[in-house]
């Protein structure tokens, strides 16, 4: 019997430039823009980088769940 392998799943960064957290999302970079503009999605500033952080990302795909129900 042959012992099968198991690979762990990806790792997910903590924090996502925009255009990480637009690709994970499969949204525009402007569309995500203007969800942070519309206080939808929270970023934190490091120095002149804005990013955002991951759980940020299922938090708000929750809270469009809830929209729907």
């Amino acid at each position: 019997m042959a012992i099968k392998e198991v690979k762990a799943p990806p790792q997910v960064p903590v924090l996502l430039t925009a255009k990480e957290a637009s690709a994970a999302l499969r949204i525009s970079s402007w569309k995500l823009y203007d969800l942070i503009n519309r206080r939808r999605i929270d970023t934190v500033k490091i120095g002149r980088r804005r990013l955002i952080p991951a759980d940020e990302l299922t938090k708000l795909i929750d809270e469009l769940r809830q929209e729907i129900d």
